[in-house]
């Protein structure tokens, strides 16, 4: 199977396809695991690394039981997801549906609102009504949130599903309790350097291309708390150690925190960056060089951070004086 093609980022599969990287079948699984491929397309792809690759056993991680047989593992999955999706649809007594949609704004590519739907008494129904309501290709709609819940145990069970129906994520609820491989840890190589200009996949939050960040830190480079010989030895940490520090800014403050999707979602940032967030782009040769002169990196964020002060000043004043000319005219 092509590996590569259950990479989130385009980036790092290019990389690991380019280099010829190989990947064990523990390691196959937890990409597929971590992909953003409908659970249809997960099962299939984990059924072959069951035919066609050895099995082997799945290490221990801080939220993750070690096992003996990744294959029975998989196979375990499989069936518990399955019974899961089909419970799901089959409705019941005294069970209604609801779905709500994520809008985002056309102008300026943000969620904007969730809107939720009517009741429906069965999936089939319901995904009708949506389908009548919502053009599928309406640019506004990301993805679909479908909520079955049980009038007289209020008991809720949910399922986040593509724009073709396509099942992508189920609640918790529905796994009982069994560990998910997205909590362990493995290597996969990256292109990215120390300063690197990125962004995450996040469906475009804010920009066309994802929030843009700079890269400070990740597990896979030597000197980190969890770099590749200690995986290889045991001495691994656990899934968290898949997840990237960034700077980026957040309601107007710069902050040095992880990534939001993790190392595997990690991408090039290739939009352009508007407002205090052009300060980035400057961040990232001040890191790159080693720099330290402190001073000047300071100073073109103060400069960035007034020049927007001022423009939304500019603004306020501009709204105010036409209200004033508006109501002179009125007279």
């Amino acid at each position: 199977m092509n590996i590569y093609e259950y990479l989130t980022s385009p980036d790092i599969a290019a990389h690991c396809e380019k280099i010829g990287h190989v990947f064990n079948p523990l390691e196959m699984a937890v990409i597929v695991q971590l992909s953003n491929k409908p659970i249809k397309d997960k099962h299939i792809a984990w059924r072959e690394i069951i035919a066609d690759y050895p099995d082997m056993p799945i290490h221990e991680s801080v939220n993750f039981k070690a096992r003996d047989s990744l294959h029975d593992y998989l196979r375990e999955f499989i069936a518990l997801e399955e019974k899961a999706i089909e419970h799901f649809m089959s409705p019941g007594k005294n069970t209604i549906y609801r779905y709500a949609v994520n809008l985002r704004s056309i102008l300026d590519n943000e969620i904007v609102d969730e809107w939720y739907s009517g009741v429906y008494s069965t999936y089939e129904n319901l995904w009708a009504a949506f389908c009548e309501h919502w053009d599928v290709v309406d640019d506004r709609v990301t993805d679909v949130k479908i909520i079955k819940h049980t009038l007289d145990s209020d008991e809720d069970f949910g399922m986040l599903v593509d724009l073709s129906g396509n099942t992508l994520d189920l609640y918790y609820e529905f796994y009982n309790g069994i560990d998910i491989l997205d909590m362990v840890f493995i290597h996969v190589p990256v292109p990215f350097e120390k300063g690197d200009l990125v962004t995450t996949y996040d469906k475009g939050i804010g920009h066309p291309n994802g929030r843009p960040q700079v890269l400070d830190w990740i597990p896979q480079w030597r000197g980190s708390r969890h770099p590749y010989e200690d995986y290889l030895s045991g001495k691994h940490g656990d899934g968290s150690d898949n997840v990237a520090q960034c700077y980026y800014f957040d309601n107007g403050h710069l902050i040095l925190d992880y990534a939001i999707y993790g190392t595997l979602c990690l991408q090039y940032f290739k939009g352009e960056l508007e407002g205090r967030e052009r300060f980035l782009k400057y961040l990232s040769k001040y890191i790159k060089s080693q720099d330290d002169n402190l001073d000047w990196i300071l100073n073109v964020y103060y400069k960035f951070r007034m020049e927007e002060e001022s423009e939304k000043a500019n603004s306020l004043f501009d709204g105010w004086y036409w209200s004033l000319e508006k109501e002179d005219s009125i007279e």
